[in-house]
């Protein structure tokens, strides 16, 4: 299982790929671009990974291109962490 921390901003995406020890794996900056973006979710995560996100205004867009490729997700709010929920 790995463990896959999302920060999103207006034009990019930062990813952090961990594996189960906290190791990095991989580091990515990807266009927030629907084409961008289901390209990396294509190539880069898989079934089992986890995801993390802050919950910000333009998240929903994201998830919903980000969430069929990982079965789990956790998004977190000021407030903090939240249960997983379906993209809008």
């Amino acid at each position: 299982m790995r463990f896959v921390g999302l920060d999103l901003h207006k034009r990019k995406l930062e990813v952090c790929i961990l594996d189960a020890t906290g190791k990095v794996l991989a580091r990515h900056s990807v266009a927030c671009e629907r084409q961008a973006l289901e390209a990396f979710a294509r190539a880069r995560l898989e079934p089992t990974d986890r995801l993390a996100v802050e919950a910000a205004t333009s998240t929903w867009a994201a998830a919903a291109i980000l969430h069929p490729s990982s079965r789990r997700s956790s998004w977190a709010t000021p407030c903090g962490p939240g249960p997983s929920p379906r993209p809008r």
